[in-house]
């Protein structure tokens, strides 16, 4: 969801990149709550911070909140988005559109500053 609402919202020239801390398959729940709004991930795929070119990261976003979050190198600049994991929802849609929700807010707050 964050990727997806990152490259709907930032400007273009940004290159997204996302990871979890433990990836698997994106929830299709997950994927069909952002076609209805027409931020649909379906060019995105689930990887770990290995397949993140990290060189290249000028900003790192840790959305963590019950889960432990990932460790990242001391180097980058980061901050920390307290958000709903979407994954631990599994097929609940209220919490899937609850995370979207709030995770659109924070790509907003960021596109203002």
């Amino acid at each position: 969801m964050a990727e997806a609402w990152a490259c709907e919202l930032l400007p273009a020239s940004l290159k997204v990149h996302s990871a979890g801390s433990k990836p698997g398959a994106l929830n299709p729940w997950a994927v069909r709550l952002m076609q209805e709004v027409g931020a649909a991930p379906s060019t995105h795929r689930a990887k770990g911070l290995r397949g993140v070119p990290v060189a290249e990261v000028d900003l790192a976003i840790a959305l963590c909140l019950e889960e432990i979050c990932p460790e990242l190198p001391l180097s980058l600049r980061r901050e920390s988005w307290a958000t709903p994991d979407p994954a631990r929802t599994a097929a609940d849609e209220a919490a899937l559109g609850q995370a979207r929700h709030e995770i659109k807010g924070k790509v907003e707050e960021l596109t203002a500053r």
